[in-house]
């Protein structure tokens, strides 16, 4: 048994006897709180609240998380498949299913996902800042006060109004990153008037667009440190909180899609998209050592459903992969039979946001 506990970082619960060593040395790398069990979880376990449990097949089955009110997801990761197994760990309520071989890229996305899922578990809160920076509104720069900062957004007071739909650049200063200094696309969802200061006479929300990924870990190291409020951000900027907010952002880029066909796929609410947006994705494969790229657009908002993906497949290559990644997905949704499973969610495809536009 191994013990990496933290109280301050998720709690994970990896249970097999020896065949998901290198599972292991993926959450190991991770640096998130976990226990390893190995011969099978201890009676404690199916009475302590993770916020993730990952299992060989043989030790999913023996997990009962049935009495508690909000049970941890659990993946069950197979070595062999069967309808008998399958049936095993479906009664034990466990609906997440991987099935060897597996790309590491997308077990590691597939974990954060589960570890981060929601804005109720992990994902990263809005802060408090109130601190100076710049913006860019058309041709000139001018003041501002960051009032609040999250990963899909920010409010800022000024002291004249930026109409809604204006895009905006906004240029976060090092004394306030606290490392170097950066900037991000916006566009303004709202504009009104607030009390005036003597300056600040307008305030407007603004939602971030086509983060790249140097920005979203510069994004979250910020909000790191005003995780504990802008006159206390130096006491919670520990390698701990840098670490579960570089995670939360990676965790933050993972798309789940469910129904994937050539033409779309069904991810979960995302804060961060919005309908008309373009996606480019990455989709890893166990035969691929590169990821497909796909490109998409967020076509509807489905509200608690999710959102509805719509592919856009202008070239050949970027079919046949597609299609590539189907036929394996499509494979492992089936059981012998030929048909496709029920009661596990069918088959799911795993990628990450590399830019959202």
């Amino acid at each position: 048994m191994r013990d990496s506990t933290d109280t301050q970082m998720p709690k994970l619960l990896l249970v097999h006897d020896g065949e998901l060593r290198d599972v292991a040395s993926l959450i190991g790398s991770l640096g998130v709180g976990h226990v390893e069990r190995r011969g099978g979880p201890h009676p404690e376990d199916n009475a302590t609240v993770w916020d993730l449990v990952v299992a060989s097949s043989r030790r999913g089955v023996a997990l009962d998380f049935s009495h508690q009110d909000t049970p941890p997801a659990v993946i069950a990761i197979l070595e062999h498949d069967s309808r008998t197994l399958r049936n095993q760990l479906q009664r034990v309520g466990i609906r997440t299913l991987v099935r060897r071989p597996v790309h590491p890229a997308a077990l590691r996305a597939l974990i954060l996902h589960s570890l981060y899922k929601g804005p109720e578990k992990r994902r990263t809160p809005r802060v408090s800042v109130g601190a100076e920076v710049q913006i860019r509104a058309g041709w000139r720069s001018r003041k501002a006060l960051l009032a609040d900062l999250s990963r899909g957004g920010c409010r800022l007071l000024l002291d004249k109004p930026v109409p809604r739909g204006k895009s905006l650049t906004l240029t976060v200063p090092a004394e306030v990153s606290g490392d170097k200094p950066f900037t991000l696309k916006a566009r303004v969802l709202e504009e009104g008037s607030c009390e005036d200061d003597g300056f600040h006479t307008h305030q407007v929300t603004a939602r971030f667009e086509g983060l790249a990924i140097k920005q979203l870990r510069r994004l979250s190291a910020t909000l790191a440190r005003y995780a504990g409020g802008p006159a206390r951000y130096a006491a919670a900027s520990s390698d701990d909180a840098q670490r579960l907010a570089t995670l939360g952002a990676e965790a933050g880029r993972v798309l789940v899609g469910r129904e994937p066909s050539l033409s779309s796929m069904r991810v979960d609410p995302n804060p961060d998209l919005a309908v008309g947006m373009e996606v480019h994705l990455g989709a890893h494969l166990a035969e691929h050592s590169d990821p497909v790229r796909l490109r998409a657009r967020v076509e509807r908002d489905d509200g608690d459903r999710g959102l509805l993906l719509r592919f856009d497949p202008v070239d050949q290559t970027m079919r046949d992969g597609l299609k590539t990644i189907l036929d394996s997905l499509l494979k492992c949704g089936k059981n012998r039979g030929g048909e496709v499973e029920d009661g596990l969610g069918g088959p799911i495809l795993i990628t990450e946001i590399l830019a959202a536009v």
